[in-house]
């Protein structure tokens, strides 16, 4: 097979991005989400879910945001169906946010494309996940805490579908060759992939990882099977959404400790001539190109 390489690793990458937009999509929108799942699936530990992520987000919170804005809370509160009665809540994880991302209300709520350091970025998002997924273990236990915070990844994936009908696709070559120019822009052209099509199948293998790289340096970083959860998982669901005869599999992880994330795309319609591929082999496809 002949892989090609594109992308560039870059020191001190950025996002840039709409806050209250953000906050839309990773806070309000998930949160929601999740909270009708707790309700209508494991309704005996709603109450102490939201306790114990409370007093994790407590502790990491050096002041309350938006003491002084409430009403503005309220008002965005109305679109979500199961966040209207859940007001403080709320307010505890958009307050991380805002922390995480040094950013003030006012600069929130304005609304302004802001380009933000990824080391802020990353964890603003996937530290709310740590602390919602790790009373997930603490009360379901570890396999079906991590489980059922990875069907709450699906169901969020398949609500927002309407999003990502822009990103469909009909076959893997029309898929590697936008992510090929996608990757090469700016500025999501700052992790290096090796990739190759044949067969019905893409294969992707990712040298290095900006969220990773962000990750790692928090303690929500520190427990791979978690990591994997939070940061990983979701690449699984979004592969069906943009086209349903699409499996991904995650072989191999950084965040499970691997030298590297190996991206293996297939179409179920081909099954027969789907090929398996070794850790050995892939290992040596990474060490050659790396």
């Amino acid at each position: 097979m002949k892989f090609s390489k594109y992308g560039n690793k870059i020191d001190n990458p950025k996002d840039t991005i709409p806050p209250l937009d953000f906050a839309k999509s990773d806070v309000f929108c998930t949160l929601n989400i999740l909270l009708r799942k707790l309700k209508a699936e494991k309704p005996g530990i709603y109450q102490s879910f939201k306790e114990k992520v409370t007093e994790a987000l407590n502790k990491e919170i050096q002041q309350d945001y938006f003491e002084n804005h409430q009403d503005r809370i309220d008002d965005l509160l109305t679109q979500y169906d199961y966040l209207k009665e859940e007001s403080e809540f709320v307010r505890l994880h958009l307050s991380f946010q805002l922390q995480t991302l040094q950013i003030s209300v006012e600069e929130l709520f304005e609304n302004q494309k802001t380009a933000f350091p990824t080391t802020n970025f990353i964890p603003s998002s996937f530290g709310l996940f740590f602390f919602q997924v790790t009373a997930l273990i603490e009360l379901l236990g570890r396999e079906q805490g991590l489980k059922f915070f990875q069907e709450f990844i699906d169901a969020y994936n398949i609500e927002i579908n309407a999003i990502y009908q822009k990103d469909r696709f009909t076959d893997l070559q029309e898929f590697r060759t936008r992510h090929t120019k996608w990757i090469q822009k700016n500025p999501y052209g700052r992790f290096q992939i090796l990739s190759y099509v044949e067969n019905d199948q893409l294969i992707n293998l990712h040298i290095n990882c900006e969220k990773y790289n962000s990750m790692i340096q928090t303690k929500f970083g520190q427990d791979k099977e978690i990591l994997f959860t939070i940061m990983c998982y979701m690449h699984k669901p979004l592969a069906r959404v943009w086209n349903e005869n699409i499996r991904l599999e995650l072989n191999k992880s950084l965040a499970l400790g691997d030298n590297f994330c190996s991206y293996i795309y297939h179409d179920v319609r081909n099954e027969s001539g789907i090929k398996q591929f070794s850790d050995e082999y892939l290992e040596k496809v990474w060490e050659e190109h790396k």
